[in-house]
């Protein structure tokens, strides 16, 4: 009856608030117990402090505000009982004649929230003297808890030991009488009786709030409440709190909710502490469930959400899409929501706008909605002082709740993100979606929003990190221990080193005498380094030790198995029957490998370690078999590596890993191994031979130059000093080409006079990534520290794509707004059209058949109309007349898998592009790859288009500058020639029908290089409106000069013809200053600034530039990188997605170099990667470096050249127009030249042909492969870059690999810093070329 007449009020507006107590005394509250009888809410003023060490208990003596008081949950203190309930004695409250009851609501509040008088919360019972957990203080599990008014003890104090118990006045003052009060935590001082509680009075109408004395009743308007302190040690009668006691699984019966059907499911899932919740139109949060239906409600578990409600998606057919991502998330069945769509008042919504509810879900708009918190139905998910989740709080009680709490998030960065459900458990951030948390985009976001950012760990909570630090700290403490006692020299031991002594099977005491006998040290068996234990290891190889007495490199095949069945390979006897430990000695056998200049031979090895004591993770102390006497190196106690290895590895290494020098190496070992004048090698000799040959031939710089006149002016320092000395002496050199005026196409033209390859190379090297120092190692690509933040500066991609943050979109007063001009085009119609360009490699990469008539219809009808006139024109004009002898016909590639269909007879001009309109083709498969920027040129191929469209036809002389900077859309115009050679030079145009497509190439080619061609300026409109203005007059007055030939001097013509000069004028010199604009961030207000010291020092620890020295600091480009210089997850680049090269494999444990050289070999610089090769890399050391003079006019070849214009155009799209990025011929092509072994890892480029260096004739007898000839020369020395620990040793022996490679090429000059003006052959080129 009480629900329902609740019910009934509700539907009436009628809601009962909560009464609030007024006092504190028991009888002025007995006219509430009627409310309590009619299900009514009683409530009571509270102080609610959340704070201290505890979680829970406010600073000691810090006095209560008004701001803490919270309307907490509370019961009705019971009647004073003064002769029981039946009769019989007085309770004790009456014996004492108390005048209030005293307890502390609010602590309990902090304590247990809602859950504070239920099972998990505090005792029913006093565990106290007098009452000994017998008596009963309170009936539990009512609602509210009422007080047990036969045994009214007068209240109770909150004892904080165990978790939090109650302790009755009646068992407090027992303690007090008996000399056990309790202490402070704060102070260690006896806390008097009196000083355990204190009475306030709270006025809500003034905001008063004062302290009450005791007995004293409540001022009309005043409500009183009692605080208890907080800072207390336990009680004597406490116990601990059992953590590890598991809860027990509920137990279910009868059928479950998915035999009964739907109904049943919803009204399962309404039970869930996060009930099902609409985020979005479409977009739903359910709870989980298991495989019966029944409910998996969200928990804790060592601090980390388990069962965490799942995301269900409406998609564009109306089916229901599960979008939690587990494995066996096809299994989820959610079709029962259909049903959900007529049921009034099932789901909880977060926002008003959610409409239409159960409609298809659009991922494009970027949102960050709280389940939990806020919005309609506001609820909260507390955490007690145990990390445990409570039962959800709403109302009056969620509103008192200030602890921590568990807060459920959905958010959505755009497009192109999956939403994800993000959950914050008090300090604990945690994203079901992202596998690395402490990028995660969506995390990040929320604690943004929410502002809870400071403090928050994102991963697991704290007690798992608590246990793994102490875990950690045991582990170290250990190994400190064991390094100190070695170092105590305690870890001595006298041992036997005689082959037959030592022998396993060796039953008989040893008879040597002392001076036999030698002194090892004992070293942990977990060393990794085993080679000479008895001696302490600060290289490669220890210091000290006996001479050889037995090579191993003369063994054999025989000798080394009659050794190995002698137990040859085992560790000396110890004199001592016991181990330093004392514990006893036992043999311990594995088996092993011998490596040997000559070959590889598996043995058996034996140690000798201590016994393994109980909880010790490996055995303290070990001897292992020492080969020095053998000539053999013992690694790890199980490989053996002799010295003539070592010795013809590291001299073929430092000699430059040249093939040809492995002899020479061989000779080098064997004659230090073996020579008639060199003593046996002993240990000592061996490893000073080895220090002294790296330090006589390492090389602290690069030491020589090309020679070559077209790489002189690539080395900047050289530049700089040979321009200083000119002007000293009053003749300066002429400037450069690309220096020249900006009217002249020269100066724009690319060449082979400016030429750098880029790449990098990895190696396994184990041993520098275990460096104590790599972890302090910086990468180039990070971000200096006094560089600034740079946003925005680009043009989007597409419409999918990231936009830039400090430009919106509005405003453009053009058509073109975009990097591609077709990221609106349909996949199907896309994919017919590549069918139709004939540019697929292999069958396995799609249908290869020619299309049908209808296929082809369908294909015209969804390109746009500029592509349709592309199609048209090369379906119209027919096929060559004669394919065998046309030189076009000739060169187009024939596909093998053609050749079937090509039997057959000819095909259709609508099947396949021919073959005489291939440059047709070409360029349309370069205009249809997604996500790719439209860049067919640049400045000389932008000239020379606005000067086709404004202007007219180009000659040959254009036309030779078009193909050099424009192969593509050359080879088009070759074919549209309008002048005889009879009459005059050939001029060439393209066909009215190809214009509109010409201007969208030009548009969106400019909007590349300048991201404000399509934005107006203060005085009027963009400079791409105005191309458009002026094209559209000039096509239509050429139309209307065709209807009117004989009426030319009409007043309507002439204005006609007035009017587009002026726009054409106008065109021109807008776009003109846009096309040869340098770029920006060399500005004085750019942000190119000079590096700071810390970067400055960060660089040169990790890099070798010695003819580029660092100029400028690298800044943040904000919207694509993150603080540390990485790509965001939410707003990542995607470099590789228009380009089917395969991604670079993982760095881990491999060392890498990324190496810069020019096309003859030389190397201009290299520095070390940490962790994966990226294009950054190329971004960041031509950005830092190579000043604007350097890259003006520069070719940069690389294997990923595609990714590196897309990377430049995401950040410096201006300096980009000025640089041509090529990929190498290795790795680009129709058909790639990798061997078969390699084709995997070298695959086609299927990026444009734009990007490829064969399309450009200038470039015909360019290198390509002069870093791959390095990198091949670095891979080979991998066995000696292995042994390397420090970075300043590797950067060194790579320094000298480098040089060594190129010492030998015909081009190379030794070059010496120190040496005179006159005698530097670099000065000399440069001023030779510019004199």
């Amino acid at each position: 009856m009480a629900s329902l007449l609740k019910r009934k009020l509700h539907e009436l507006d009628i809601v009962p608030r909560p009464l609030l107590l007024t006092s504190t005394a028991p009888a002025p509250n007995a006219r509430l117990h009627s409310t309590l009888a009619a299900g009514n809410p009683v409530r009571a003023l509270a102080a609610v402090t959340i704070g201290g060490s505890s979680g829970c208990a406010p600073l000691p003596g810090r006095n209560v505000l008004f701001s803490d008081l919270r309307s907490v949950p509370v019961a009705v203190s019971p009647l004073p009982n003064a002769g029981g309930v039946r009769g019989g004695q007085p309770s004790y409250a009456a014996q004492r004649a108390n005048d209030d009851f005293f307890f502390d609501y609010g602590y309990a509040f902090c304590f247990r929230q809602s859950e504070a008088f239920t099972k998990r919360g505090f005792g029913s019972t006093c565990i106290g003297s007098t009452c000994k957990g017998k008596v009963p203080i309170y009936s539990r599990g009512l609602d509210p808890f009422l007080w047990d008014r036969k045994r009214n003890r007068g209240g109770a104090i909150i004892c904080p030991g165990g978790g939090g118990h109650l302790l009755c006045l009646r068992c407090l003052d027992a303690m007090y009488a008996g000399g056990r009060p309790f202490v402070s935590t704060a102070t260690g001082e006896v806390v008097d009786r009196g000083d355990l509680f204190r009475k306030y009075e709270a006025f809500p109408a003034s905001e008063e709030l004062r302290e009450a004395q005791l007995g004293q009743p409540a001022v009309p308007g005043g409500h009183q409440f009692f605080v208890q302190r907080r800072d207390l040690f336990a009680c004597p009668y406490c116990k601990k709190k059992n953590r590890g006691s598991p809860e027990r699984k509920r137990l279910e019966l009868g059928p479950t909710p998915k035999e009964l059907g739907p109904t049943a499911i919803l009204g399962e899932l309404k039970r869930s502490a996060v009930p099902p919740t609409i985020i979005a139109p479409g977009l739903f949060l359910l709870p989980q469930l298991d495989v019966n239906c029944r409910l998996l409600d969200i928990s804790l578990r060592d601090g980390r959400p388990v069962n965490v409600p799942r995301l269900v998606q409406v998609d564009h057919l109306g089916d229901y899409k599960c979008m939690c991502g587990q494995r066996a998330c096809r299994e989820h069945e959610v079709g029962f929501l259909r049903d959900t769509a007529f049921m009034d008042g099932w789901w909880q919504r977060v926002s008003e706008e959610v409409e239409p509810l159960f409609g298809s879900f659009s991922g494009g708009k970027s949102f960050v909605r709280e389940v939990t918190g806020s919005g309609l139905a506001a609820r909260v998910l507390p955490l007690d002082r145990d990390g445990h989740l409570g039962v959800p709080l709403t109302g009056l009680n969620a509103e008192a709740w200030v602890g921590p709490q568990l807060r459920v998030f959905v958010t959505s960065e755009g497009a192109d993100d999956s939403p994800a459900v993000c959950v914050l458990a008090g300090r604990s951030a945690f994203c079901d979606r992202c596998s690395e948390q402490e990028r995660c985009p969506h995390v990040q976001r929320v604690l943004s929003i929410t502002g809870e950012g400071n403090g928050v760990q994102i991963g697991p909570g704290s007690e798992a990190t608590r246990a793994d630090v102490q875990r950690e700290a045991t582990n170290s403490d250990k190994r400190a221990e064991r390094s100190a006692l070695r170092a105590s020299g305690q870890m001595k031991l006298w041992v036997c080193n005689d082959p037959v002594c030592r022998r396993p099977d060796s039953k008989v005491a040893c008879v040597h005498e002392d001076t036999t006998l030698e002194e090892w040290e004992c070293l942990p068996a977990a060393a990794l380094d085993m080679g000479h234990s008895h001696k302490k290891i600060d290289t490669v190889m220890s210091r000290g030790g006996q001479q050889v007495t037995s090579l191993c490199e003369r063994w054999g095949d025989e000798g080394v198995r009659e050794r190995n069945e002698a137990e040859y390979f085992c560790a000396p006897r110890p004199v001592e029957s016991l181990s330093p430990c004392r514990r006893p000695w036992q043999l311990e056998s594995r088996s092993g490998s011998l490596y040997t200049a000559g070959a590889r031979y598996p043995v058996m090895t034996y140690r000798r370690v201590c016994r393994i004591a109980p909880g010790r993770e490996a055995a303290c102390c070990s001897v292992a078999y020492d080969g020095q006497e053998d000539g053999i190196f013992n690694f790890s106690g199980t490989t053996l590596i002799s010295h003539g290895l070592l010795l013809r590895n590291h001299f073929a290494a430092a000699l430059g890993a040249s093939h040809s020098l492995n002899f020479d190496a061989n000779d080098m070992a064997t004659r230090s191994l073996e020579g008639p004048d060199a003593p046996r090698l002993d240990d000592r000799v061996f490893d000073a031979a080895m220090q002294a040959f790296n330090d006589l031939a390492a090389r602290s710089r690069i030491q020589h130059v090309c020679k070559r006149p077209d790489c002189a002016h690539l080395y900047t320092s050289e530049v700089r000093a040979a321009e200083a000395e000119a002007e000293g002496a009053e003749c300066p050199l002429k400037p450069e080409r690309t220096e020249g005026s900006p009217l002249n196409l020269s100066t724009y033209a690319f060449s082979r006079d400016k030429v750098i390859t880029f790449d990098g190379t990895f190696f396994p090297n184990s041993s520098a990534m275990r460096d104590s120092s790599e972890a302090s190692l910086h990468s180039i690509c990070e971000p200096d520290p006094g560089a600034p933040r740079v946003a925005g500066g680009f043009t989007p991609l597409s419409i999918g794509g990231v936009r830039p943050s400090n430009v919106p979109l509005e405003g453009i007063d053009c058509p073109w707004k975009f990097r591609n001009g077709l990221s609106e085009l349909r996949p199907a119609v896309r994919a017919a059209a590549f069918r139709w360009c004939n540019f697929r490699k292999a069958p396995a990469q799609g249908s290869n058949t020619p299309l049908s008539a209808e296929e082809f219809v369908a294909m015209r009808e969804g390109l746009p109309a500029n592509l349709r006139a592309l199609i048209d024109l090369a379906t119209e004009s027919g096929t060559c007349s004669d394919p065998t002898t046309c030189a076009v016909c000739k060169a187009v590639p024939r596909r093998p898998w053609m050749d079937g269909v090509l039997k057959g007879g000819p095909v259709a001009p609508t099947g396949w592009c021919p073959t005489h309109f291939q440059p047709y083709a070409a360029l349309l498969h370069a205009l249809l790859i997604p996500r790719y920027s439209w860049v067919f040129g640049h400045i000389v191929t932008l000239k020379l288009l606005r000067h086709l469209l404004l202007e007219g036809p180009v000659d040959n002389l254009g036309l030779a500058y078009l193909a050099n900077d424009g192969p593509m859309l050359a080879a088009i115009l070759r074919l549209h020639s309008i002048g005889e050679v009879q009459t005059g030079p050939r001029l060439y145009a393209l066909p009215a029908a190809l214009r509109p497509l010409l201007r969208d190439i030009y548009a969106t080619n400019l909007l590349c290089f300048e991201p404000s061609a399509n934005r107006p300026s203060a005085s009027g409109r963009s400079p791409l409106a105005t191309l458009h203005d002026a094209t559209e007059h000039l096509w239509a007055l050429e139309c209307e000069r065709l209807r009117s030939l004989g009426n030319l001097g009409d007043p309507g013509m002439v204005y006609a013809e007035q009017r587009g000069i002026a726009l054409k004028g106008a065109a021109n010199a807008l776009l003109f200053e846009l096309e040869v604009r340098e770029p920006q961030c060399y500005d004085s207000d750019g942000f190119l600034r000079e590096a700071s010291t810390t970067y400055r020092e960060r660089v040169g620890t990790v890099s070798i530039y010695d003819f580029h020295p660092l100029l400028y600091g690298r800044p943040q480009f904000t919207n694509w990188e993150d603080a540390s210089g990485r790509g965001k997850k939410g707003s990542e680049e995607r470099l590789a997605q228009h380009c089917g090269a395969p991604n670079p494999r993982s760095a881990k444990g491999r060392a890498g170099i990324f190496i810069a050289c020019c096309q003859h070999r030389a190397p201009l610089g290299y520095h070390w990667l940490k962790g994966g090769e990226s294009v950054s890399d190329l971004g960041t050391a031509a950005l830092t470096r190579l000043p604007f003079k350097t890259l003006r006019g520069l070719t940069i070849i690389e294997d990923a050249a595609c990714n590196a214009q897309e990377w430049f155009l995401n950040r410096v799209p201006q300096l980009a127009k000025f640089m041509l990025f090529l990929v190498d011929r290795f790795h680009s092509g129709p058909i790639s030249c990798a061997p078969a072994g390699a084709a995997k890892r070298y695959a086609t480029h299927t990026c444009s042909p734009t990007l490829f260096i064969d399309s450009y004739p200038q470039h015909d007898h360019t290198i390509t492969t002069a870093s791959e000839g390095i990198n091949s020369g670095l891979k080979r020395s991998a066995a000696s870059l292995q042994q390397i620990t420090s970075i300043r040793r590797l950067m060194s022996r790579v320094t000298t690999i480098l040089d060594t490679l190129f010492e030998r090429s015909k081009f190379a000059v030794y070059y010496w810093a120190q040496s005179n003006v006159e005698s530097s052959p670099l000065r000399e080129s440069i001023r030779a070329s510019r004199c």
